[in-house]
Order: structure tokens, then C-alpha cells, then sequence
């Protein structure tokens, strides 16, 4: 599992997966060789998430460098959600808030002051 884990890591950070808004278990299986059954069970039991949870964190890790780059003022907080692999603005406000505990414009808000 622990290789499991670092081949997961390993790929999201190289290859930036997570920005794939239509990504899925199976298509990480695929492209680090593994059963999607083995990267579930690896994600559970070696990490302590789910898929879904895995990915967003890598999500709002790359929103929350974008919110806070002057170079992306002008953007939406909508084109943020897109651009770092979100479908939709209500998923990305949800995972965004459960992450860290606030909203993605306060978030903004506060790191500009």
C-alpha cells in the first residue's frame, strides 16, 4: 500500500491529474498500473480518504494558489473552481469551505489584506 500510495502521489504531482475535471478512480488505476479496487483500498486505509476527497484536497491546494496570485484578480471565484478541475461552483464552495473552513471569497478576501 505504501507504494500504492507514493505511485498516487507521485503521479497527481507530476502529471496533475486532479486538474482533470472528469477524472476517476480507474482512470488513476490506469495510468499508475494498479486495480481501481487496490487504489480505493489504499486511499482508505493507508491515507484515511476517499477518492473524492484525495482529489479535492489537490484541488483547493492549486484554487487556493490561484486566489491568492495577483495575476489572477480578474478571475471569477467560478473560473478559479473550473481551472483547478472542479465541474461546478456549488461542489467547489462545499469541498472548499470543509477544507478550510472558510469560504473561497473570504479566503481571498483575507489573504489580500
Amino acid at each position: 500500500m505504501k507504494r500504492i500510495s507514493n505511485a498516487i502521489k507521485r503521479e497527481f504531482e507530476r502529471e496533475k491529474l486532479f486538474l482533470k475535471r472528469d477524472m476517476c478512480v480507474n482512470e488513476l488505476a490506469d495510468s499508475i498500473g494498479e486495480t481501481s479496487h487496490k487504489i480505493s483500498q489504499t486511499l482508505s486505509v493507508q491515507i484515511g480518504q476517499n477518492f473524492n476527497d484525495y482529489i479535492n484536497k489537490f484541488r483547493i491546494e492549486h484554487a487556493k494558489s490561484l486566489l491568492i496570485d495577483p495575476k489572477h484578480d480578474h478571475f471569477k471565484i467560478e473560473a478559479i473552481a473550473m481551472d483547478s478541475g472542479f465541474n461546478n461552483k456549488v461542489t467547489f464552495y462545499k469541498a472548499f469551505t470543509k477544507e478550510t473552513g472558510t469560504t473561497p471569497s473570504a479566503y481571498r478576501r483575507a489573504k489580500r489584506s
